[in-house]
């Protein structure tokens, strides 16, 4: 049997985003590693929609914006993940 996990990357980090200091994130080779002590997993597939950085949006949400940018980045680096935007 091959297992996919599906993953709305938008949608997690905006849950996380509200649970972590703002411009915080946690890498998702981590989050993985969890996962998988509970199910293996053949592939990842990873859905994420990046938000636009602006010079003209407050420093808090330029700090949400580059932390969701990180963990995106660290998504699309964690073996055995493909990410779609």
């Amino acid at each position: 049997m091959r297992r996919t996990l599906f993953i709305d990357g938008s949608n997690l980090y905006g849950g996380m985003s509200v649970l972590l200091p703002s411009g915080s994130y946690f890498d998702f080779a981590k989050l993985r590693s969890v996962i998988e002590r509970i199910i293996p997993i053949d592939e990842i597939r990873f859905y994420g929609t990046y938000m636009q950085d602006d010079l003209q949006k407050s420093r808090t949400t330029r700090l949400l914006i580059h932390a969701q940018k990180a963990f995106f980045d660290s998504a699309k680096n964690t073996p055995g993940v493909i990410f779609e935007k």
